[in-house]
């Protein structure tokens, strides 16, 4: 493997999510979805946490100290990063607000314009934790090797479905497992149940299949440019 130039990937990541806030604020007067502005902004801090990480990583030499900031940033990524996934979600509200983009039967324009922000705010949200998951892959691969590094990929994606579930159904944020912590652990046995299990690792499954796909299509580019030996 081999880390990704960040310049550029940030330089199109902030470009697209300037478009997607610029768009919502000036092509829809409506403000029931301002809630995508956050979402967005919490959909960037996993990718924030691991690129310090991977920076951190990159140093020579990492003594107790380093090793446990790295830890630390590591778990704090962990818990961010299914808020990047999430906003894939928020199409839910199409759904919630179907009343309104119906008329004589038949959906009015709103409602493709609406999907389309939604949408595109999923979209970078996506790729933020795509990108963020493959920068810790990259860490683990540093340190341990390709299968390990999978293994923690696929890990990671499960984690990230589960995370999914008890923000969307139960409401939970990344800070309560430090702000509420009984009430985290109260809900946690509540899903320990078939039909949760089973929407979480459908949810994981599908996280895993579109991070191995962008995977493969970054291996297939390096490969093509002779830069990668994937």
């Amino acid at each position: 493997m081999t880390p990704l130039s960040l310049r550029p990937v940030l330089g199109l990541l902030g470009g697209l999510s300037g478009v997607c806030v610029i768009v919502h604020l000036l092509a829809t007067p409506q403000t029931y979805y301002n809630f995508l502005i956050w979402n967005l902004f919490l959909a960037w801090l996993p990718f924030l946490f691991s690129t310090a990480a991977l920076a951190l990583n990159g140093r020579r030499r990492l003594g107790p100290a380093g090793l446990f900031a790295l830890g630390i940033l590591g778990v704090a990524w962990l818990l961010l990063l299914p808020n990047s996934p999430y906003v894939l979600t928020d199409l839910i509200h199409l759904t919630v607000r179907r009343e309104l983009y119906t008329e004589a039967g038949r959906l009015v324009l709103t409602y493709w314009t609406d999907f389309l922000l939604i949408f595109t705010f999923a979209w970078t949200g996506i790729i933020l934790g795509i990108l963020s998951l493959y920068q810790f892959q990259y860490i683990i691969f540093t340190r341990t090797n390709m299968a390990v590094s999978w293994l923690f990929a696929a890990l990671a994606s499960l984690l990230s479905g589960y995370g999914i579930l008890l923000g969307r159904e139960y409401r939970l944020n990344s800070w309560d497992v430090l702000g509420k912590p009984s009430a985290v652990l109260d809900i946690v046995r509540d899903t320990l149940e078939p039909s949760s299990i089973i929407v979480c690792l459908f949810f994981g499954t599908v996280l895993l299949m579109m991070y191995a796909t962008v995977h493969t299509l970054l291996g297939l580019a390096a490969r093509d440019s002779r830069s990668w030996p994937y």
